[in-house]
């Protein structure tokens, strides 16, 4: 029986659509602090204002209902009304949404999850274009940055990687391993530690942030720190049908804890990256710290291209990935000139 969290209401019916219990599917596990500092203080939210208008919250986690590939499914069919959409899982129905994902643009996740909020709200072209086309209305942003590549053996040279194969996130991580001349294998993170202790996979591109869950500093002892081989974003979402059966009270009670638990999370994120890599060190992982000469061979050999190439060849396929990227870019702009 899948593991379940009910925040129950204890007020009177709501105004217009009555009394709502959310079904909130986390792919996430338990331990990952995406789904320790984010899902779960989103909970602690609803569970303390909900109530007065009617809202109450199932909560199944660590994949429990469907794989991060079945969310879209999850959430049109009604077997879930909220969950983590992330489009590195998801590149056929979210290509353009994995321009951020792409290397080099950003290392705060505040300033990163603020910058996908406004890329991915209303009017804006991913929206428009792929988002509202599965049925969905994003609520919070995560962007878990500080991606780098870690190995068994020490890799301070972006090519040096020739020939081998590497676990990736998928989408626009994909064209980075890619770029560095690796072969790329999709595997989600938690069967990384199996498949490196086998030697079936050579390493993986990953953040720090999630080394600790699944205790790769056993089986990856060197990482470099400083290559910035991109994020991955991750887009809480909940069904459009669920939205529109919300009344106005309702909305607004799940609107204001979902961005409370975006600045929360992004804030423990910040704070989490480097502690991290001081963990992955006391674990026994050599941190390649690249100087300024190399973190710009990485950039100008392996980052850029790999956003040039994820720009052209959506192009090709018809898509408006110049659009995407501006917006994208814009958006980082405004982010960081805000929080200066």
């Amino acid at each position: 029986m899948a593991a379940l969290l009910t925040v129950t209401g204890c007020g009177g019916p709501a105004e217009d659509s009555g009394d709502v219990t959310l079904k909130f599917a986390e792919g996430f596990s338990a331990s990952h602090p995406i789904a320790a500092d984010g899902s779960v203080y989103f909970l602690d939210q609803l569970s303390e204002k909900g109530p007065e208008v009617g809202v109450s919250v199932e909560f199944y986690p660590s994949s429990q209902l469907g794989s991060f590939e079945d969310v879209p499914t999850m959430l049109s069919s009604g077997i879930a009304d909220i969950s983590d959409v992330v489009p590195a899982y998801l590149s056929a129905q979210l290509p353009l949404s994995s321009a951020f994902d792409l290397p080099g643009y950003t290392t705060d996740s505040c300033v990163g999850a603020a910058a996908v909020s406004r890329s991915v709200a209303k009017g804006s072209t991913a929206r428009e274009q792929e988002i509202e086309q599965l049925g969905i209305r994003p609520l919070w942003s995560v962007l878990l940055t500080g991606y780098e590549l870690m190995t068994s053996e020490p890799a301070t040279d972006p090519h040096g990687q020739q020939g081998a194969i590497l676990r990736s996130p998928g989408g626009a991580v994909d064209r980075v391993v890619d770029t560095m001349g690796a072969a790329g294998v999709s595997m989600p993170l938690g069967d990384m530690y199996e498949a490196a202790s086998r030697g079936t996979v050579d390493g993986t591109v990953a953040s720090p942030t999630s080394m600790a869950p699944y205790k790769l500093a056993e089986v990856l002892r060197n990482s470099t720190i400083g290559a910035e081989l991109g994020s991955v974003a991750v887009l809480y979402s909940i069904s459009e049908q669920q939205w529109s059966e919300l009344n106005d009270q309702q909305r607004i009670v799940v609107t204001e804890a979902a961005e409370a638990t975006q600045l929360h999370l992004c804030k423990k994120l910040n704070q989490l990256l480097p502690e991290s890599q001081e963990q992955m060190e006391k674990d026994g992982t050599t941190l390649n710290r690249l100087t300024p000469d190399q973190k710009s061979k990485w950039t100008e050999e392996v980052s850029m291209p790999a956003r040039e190439n994820w720009r052209s060849d959506l192009t090709e396929m018809g898509l408006p990935a110049e659009a995407v990227l501006n917006e994208w870019e814009t958006a980082l702009r405004k982010e960081e000139s805000s929080n200066e």
